[in-house]
């Protein structure tokens, strides 16, 4: 429950009234220029961001999330051991002020930085990590997605107070990544667990746990009103340098109108933009005055059409192969995105402008293309004919008629999948369109009960689709909710997570890429550059390799909108 200072915080965050200072009636003309070089560190810290959600997180439990919007507040939340330059992608200590790796590649040993605590004011330990590791480990917490990752390691284990040791069974390119930059997240066993030599209080607990959060990060956990925004404020007490912003507040507004216009209104000082709202600001003289609009190269993931394997309607490979060839990409991306996105062709990403590192994306795989006569044959290939004349392919007395399902805060998905019904119409498939609020749909998603989705995934400079493909992750609500199962999938990431040798690892990666272009267990739909609107008093918005690193941003005195 909510204290009355908390609940009148939350009240007037959402009013946007209180603490907030109002610029100047005419935008035009106040200047958001300055002298950045005059202002010491000390002196940047103040003011408010002030971020859009499209949607809000089922949960913010660290261990069991799922979804991108809980990842974005743990990245302010908790820390990892390291973390990589956002340019030059070189690890660097964060936690662990240094480590070392065994020749044999299965020993990773981290050394902490003494003297930090958690947001509580208890010291880190080594043990902390050591309680993190196992608790996301344990087959009843529902940390499916991560520990698939974690499976390889054999033991976590605390040599002292400030030491503690990762043991892999096998060698594993990721081993760094996964044992040190953030696959689990690091948590206190004093506030997750109960008594001395328990991992954790029961799971049940622990997987009903939603805001209860105690990190190590730049940022503490202040307040949730649900269905309008989540507060994080600064946390004095990180042992790094403390972060420039008092307070970070997640605006959570599904209507893309409804957002837009509170963007316009200096009500959202940060949010990503759809196509449309990118080219509808370009001569927005009332945006272009207080706002940057910023576009650029980053490993910002992709969509797809799931095809539920399990499906009677799409175990079949020739079935899933033709709802690709009835989905108009191109045009789509022309009229309803206009030709800002990439038609993409798997999981990985594909790169980009000023971006020159080996790639795991096989850029020689041409995308299927917009075929509704091709289509037609490998339906009736596969038994698909409307033998009855009611406008319907039909097989053994079944009409090919099915759900596909996309989350409510989706307009993006929903334009997409309306222009893919409208062609499936014409050649008699029948898909009908429904939108669940998001926890419910994450809950269809975790008991496999759909036909069809639409969703996209989050991406990274280098991944391992092992979460995401590997048969292993079918059940216990893993994230290969389409329950794609091929052996030789299996073996190629199998292989490829042995290889350390990143062009012989990515030659690996090209024949999965291939194999699932061939199976089409997802129509992969697109792969976008980046599109944000950043208010203009923030100084240092920069764009690296990996994006934009809110951390660094800072309002000088003068220009601060909130108090």
């Amino acid at each position: 429950m909510l204290s009355l200072a908390a609940a009148a915080l939350a009240a007037a965050l959402v009013a946007g009234t209180g603490c907030r200072e109002r610029p100047e009636a005419d935008a035009d003309q106040r200047t958001w220029e300055v002298d950045a070089e005059s202002i010491p560190p000390e002196n940047r810290r103040g003011d408010w961001l002030v971020r859009h959600f499209s949607a809000e997180p089922r949960t913010l439990n660290p261990v069991t999330s799922k979804d991108a919007y809980a990842s974005v507040i743990q990245g302010y939340l908790f820390d990892t051991l390291i973390d990589r330059d956002p340019d030059t992608l070189d690890y660097y200590g964060k936690m662990a002020e240094s480590w070392t790796i065994s020749d044999d590649k299965l020993t990773i040993t981290y050394k902490l930085r003494p003297g930090m605590t958690w947001s509580d004011g208890r010291p880190v330990t080594a043990d902390d990590v050591v309680f993190s590791f196992e608790t996301t480990m344990d087959k009843e917490i529902d940390a499916q997605r991560v520990a698939s990752y974690l499976k390889d390691v054999e033991s976590a284990k605390a040599l002292d107070d400030l030491t503690v040791q990762f043991k892999f069974t096998k060698r594993y390119y990721k081993s760094l990544e996964v044992s040190g930059a953030g696959y689990f997240t690091l948590i206190p066993r004093h506030v997750y667990a109960y008594g001395p030599g328990k991992p954790i209080p029961d799971a049940k607990t622990f997987n009903g746990l939603r805001d209860k959060l105690v990190g190590c990060g730049p940022y503490v956990f202040e307040d949730w009103t649900a269905g309008q925004q989540i507060v994080i404020k600064r946390n004095e007490h990180y042992y790094g340098e403390r972060p420039y912003f008092d307070r970070v507040i997640f605006r959570i507004v599904p209507d893309d109108t409804a957002s837009l216009q509170m963007l316009k209104a200096q009500e959202l000082d940060y949010m990503g933009l759809s196509s449309d709202q990118y080219i509808r600001v370009e001569d927005d003289r009332k945006f272009g005055a207080n706002y940057r609009r910023l576009l650029y190269d980053a490993p910002s993931g992709y969509s797809y059409i799931a095809w539920n394997t399990r499906s009677p309607f799409f175990k079949d490979r020739r079935v899933r192969v033709a709802m690709t060839h009835l989905v108009p990409r191109e045009r789509i991306n022309e009229r309803l995105f206009n030709g800002l996105l990439r038609v993409t062709t798997g999981p990985f990403w594909p790169g980009g402008e000023g971006v020159d590192v080996p790639l795991q994306y096989d850029r020689t795989i041409e995308p299927y293309p917009f075929d509704p006569a091709k289509a037609l044959a490998l339906l009736a290939e596969a038994g698909w004919r409307d033998t009855d004349g009611d406008g319907l392919l039909d097989k053994d007395g079944e009409p090919l008629v099915f759900d596909i399902l996309l989350p409510s805060s989706s307009e993006a998905g929903l334009d997409i999948c309306s222009a893919a019904k409208e062609e499936m119409a014409k050649v008699g498939v029948k898909m009908e369109i429904r939108q669940l609020e998001w926890t419910v749909f994450v809950m269809r998603l975790d008991e496999r009960r759909y036909h069809a989705i639409s969703l996209g995934w989050t991406g990274s400079i280098e991944g391992d689709p092992y979460q995401i493909w590997h048969s292993s992750s079918i059940e216990n609500k893993g994230s290969n909710h389409v329950s794609f199962n091929n052996p030789e999938s299996d073996r190629l990431i199998e292989a490829a997570r042995l290889e350390f040798d990143r062009d012989k690892r990515n030659e690996l990666y090209h024949k999965f890429h291939r194999l699932l272009h061939e199976e089409q267990p997802y129509t992969f739909l697109f792969s976008s550059r980046s599109r944000a609107a950043v208010h203009k008093r923030f100084q240092d918005v920069r764009t690296h390799v990996l994006g934009l690193d809110t951390k660094e941003w800072w309002t000088p005195p003068d220009l601060r909108l909130y108090k």
